[in-house]
């Protein structure tokens, strides 16, 4: 009988916490694999490109990862090509960290442009290279702009605890 009892107790003292009290369900996205978000990534500057008001032309060529643009951003008329798609996880602990899983950038060579346009028109070819920069939404599943972060998070989003509280340097920092 005093065994019978001591594993009913054991038994309670197991199970009844988990009956009573369970663990809240997670309402965390499940954020796809840096991988499967990469693959997303060049679709979604293609798109952001084409967005751009300064865009007159965006297309891509035969060669695999070379487009034709032209943009008043700059100006330029020529080719562009893909380099590298950047996707870098943002670090654990982070303030943001469950909002935003991954920063991406995509890295581009002008290949008609003069050698020296960064030197000589530094803040068009940084706004271009901006153009290329953004954040990964886990909560959403989708990419936005980097410079985009406060219509993303709008203020409102960020009181009631559903968005960062404020945005932070960029991919890997």
């Amino acid at each position: 009988m005093k065994a019978g009892c001591f594993r009913l107790v054991v038994l309670a003292l197991l199970f009844v916490p988990q009956i009573c009290w369970p663990e809240p369900a997670s309402h965390e996205a499940v954020v796809p694999s840096k991988d499967a978000v990469k693959q997303t990534l060049l679709a979604f500057w293609e798109k952001t490109v084409k967005a751009d008001p300064g865009t007159k032309l965006f297309e891509r060529t035969a060669d695999p990862g070379v487009y034709h643009i032209q943009t008043t951003l700059l100006p330029y008329d020529g080719r562009v090509k893909v380099l590298n798609l950047f996707v870098d996880d943002y670090k654990p602990g982070r303030q943001y960290d469950k909002h935003v899983a991954y920063g991406g950038i995509v890295e581009t060579e002008l290949m008609d442009a003069p050698k020296d346009m960064a030197i000589n028109q530094p803040f068009s070819f940084n706004k271009w290279q901006r153009m290329g920069w953004f954040d990964y939404d886990g909560a959403t599943a989708e990419w936005f702009p980097f410079n985009d972060w406060d219509k993303h998070f709008p203020p409102e989003k960020r009181a009631r605890g559903d968005a960062p509280r404020q945005r932070q340097a960029g991919p890997g920092t």
